[in-house]
This record gives structure tokens, C-alpha cells and sequence, in this order.
């Protein structure tokens, strides 16, 4: 979808479709899930080399492609039904137009597309600087929900690391640190972009205005780029917190299973006073004290229930039962 915001001296005006103007006195062209026909369009009429046009949509992190016109790519993160999404987005920059070219978000960039244009129209100064840093400045500031957005997944994360059955959501925490590692580096390389435009090495014209401004979008990057510094230190923090549970439970399971084997181990010895005893009368011998007594059975049966009798209550009284 392809929507233009043009602005002259005396009005401006927007609209969409190729309809936009050749040569005007200020022009923005947004592009959102671009076809085959607008990208065509777009390069010829503009002179926009077709590489630029294919490779941004493949691009793993921000990339600045040329300083005359300004051609860069930035890697924009946005929320969608409260999840995290991402989009490459291209910008085209040239003295009196701004070209941006979104892979997807078409939503997203809409809604800023359509509030920039109207804060733009109440500026007094309208220089294509001021509307470069609005946008940035919009998009970048979106980044403060998706962090807010992680903390709330962490927070989740570190509850959920206290229980001994989390294997799936410790896969979660690496999947996510993982995520936040390169978010970090994409935004690292969004700031180095930024750092170029201020140090007026590119085809934008950098006042002392706009040069304040450019610093604002920086720190913004820099403070976002502590903050998942410090998202990622939370979640090793989870991960030590599962290690330290598994590590419990284990011990737990290990004690369990040292005092069953310790009462087995008492059942047996318990059993092996009468067995003792009966292998003993047993015996084919011919004279066995109490062998042919008519007592001697239950005499037999008393010292068994004695011995075994005995030997329980000095195990229990040593505590091993």
C-alpha cells in the first residue's frame, strides 16, 4: 500500500496510489508490504538502484547502504496483539523527498505516517530534518512498550523457573535471550546510523536544531541498549534460579532415597534374626539343644520374636526407623 504526503509553501496535501508528484518542494512516500508494480515505479521514478529495492527485506540488522541520497535500512520492532513483531524498513532520503518502504506492520506505520503528517502541518519550520526526526522519534519510542512488554515475560519467566517440571519454559528463556541479543546489536547498528546522520557525513542538511533533536533519537537508542542489558542479566538470573530448584529437588529426591534404603536395609536385618534361628534348627544334625523338648517350638518362636523385637527398638531408638 503506498500513501504520499506532499507539502509546498502554500498547502499540503496527501494522498495515495502512484500518484505522487516528480519534483516537488517536499514530499513523503510511505510504503507498506510493497507489490512488484509500486517497487518498479518507485526506482524509476526516483533513480533508486533495484538491489537496494530487493535486498532490505533480507537484511538481519540495520544497514546503510549509501550517503548521497541517504539509503539505509532499519530493523523496526513494533507490538501486534500484544507480540512482539518486526519489520525491515528502507528509507530513501533525498534533499526533497523521503521515501520509507516497510516489509510488513502496514497497520503500525500508517498510524504514525497519519500523526506525523498532522503534528508536520502545525510546525513552523518545515524541513524534510524535522520530519525525519519525528518518525524516528515515533518508531523508536515504540521500543519502550516492547521492553515493557519483555519485563512482563521475564517477571513470568523467573515465577515459572521456581517449579521443577519447567523444561519448556526454560527452552523460552534461551529462545528469548537469544532475541534480546539481537535486538540489541540491531539497535546498536540503528544508533551508528543515527551517529552518521549528526555528524553530517550524509545529504542531510544538520542544524543546531535538528543536531539536538538527532542527539535525543541517539540517547533513546543507547538507554533502550542498557535496558536489555540488563533483561538479559534477569534472565541468566532465571536460569540460575532453575538450576538452584532442579538442584533442590534433586537433593531432595536423593535424601529420600538414602532413608528408604536405610529402612530396607533395617527390614532386612529384622528378618534375618528369625531366619537365622530356623536355619539353625534346621540343620539334619541328631542332637540339637531343646530339639525334642515339647516346648521347643515355641521356646524357638519366643527367642525370634525377642531378638527381632529387640533389635527394632534400638534401631528406633538411634533413629534409623
Amino acid at each position: 500500500m503506498l500513501k504520499y504526503w506532499a507539502c509546498s509553501k502554500e498547502k499540503c496535501s496527501k494522498g495515495s496510489g502512484l500518484t505522487y508528484l516528480k519534483n516537488p518542494e517536499m514530499q513523503w512516500i510511505l510504503v507498506t508490504n510493497p507489490n512488484e508494480a509500486e517497487l518498479k515505479a518507485i526506482s524509476e521514478d526516483f533513480k533508486i538502484n533495484k538491489k537496494y529495492l530487493e535486498k532490505y527485506s533480507k537484511e538481519t540488522r540495520s544497514v546503510k547502504y549509501s550517503n548521497n541520497p541517504l539509503i539505509f535500512t532499519l530493523i523496526s520492532y513494533y507490538l501486534e496483539n500484544n507480540q512482539m513483531q518486526r519489520a525491515r524498513v528502507l528509507f530513501v532520503i533525498e534533499k526533497n523527498n523521503i521515501i520509507i518502504i516497510a516489509n510488513s506492520g502496514e497497520k503500525y506505520f500508517s498510524v504514525i505516517f497519519n500523526d506525523v503528517c498532522e503534528k508536520f502541518e502545525t510546525e513552523k519550520k518545515k524541513d524534510i530534518e524535522v520530519l525525519i526526526y519525528d518518525f524516528l522519534d515515533r518508531d523508536i519510542s515504540e521500543n519502550y512498550d516492547i521492553l515493557a512488554n519483555l519485563d512482563d515475560n521475564i517477571a513470568k519467566m523467573e515465577v515459572s523457573a521456581l517449579e521443577y517440571n519447567s523444561g519448556k519454559n526454560i527452552q523460552n528463556v534461551i529462545n528469548l535471550k537469544r532475541e534480546l541479543n539481537k535486538m540489541s546489536r540491531r539497535l546498536w547498528s540503528t544508533a551508528k546510523i543515527v551517529f552518521a546522520i549528526r555528524k553530517e557525513v550524509t545529504v542531510i542538511r544538520v542544524t543546531n536544531e535538528s543536531m539536538g533533536l538527532l542527539e535525543d533519537i541517539y540517547e533513546n537508542l543507547i538507554h533502550q541498549i542498557d535496558i536489555l542489558s540488563t533483561q538479559k542479566e534477569s534472565l541468566i538470573d532465571a536460569l540460575t534460579i532453575y538450576e538452584t530448584t532442579v538442584s533442590n529437588q534433586l537433593a531432595i529426591i536423593n535424601n529420600d532415597l538414602n532413608t528408604v534404603m536405610k529402612r530396607l536395609t533395617i527390614l532386612m536385618l529384622l528378618l534375618m534374626v528369625p531366619t537365622l534361628i530356623a536355619g539353625i534348627y534346621g540343620m539334619n544334625f541328631k542332637y540339637i539343644p531343646e530339639l525334642t523338648s515339647p516346648y521347643g517350638f515355641f521356646e524357638a518362636i519366643i527367642i525370634m520374636i525377642i531378638a527381632t523385637a529387640t533389635l527394632y527398638f534400638y534401631a528406633k531408638r538411634k533413629k534409623w526407623v
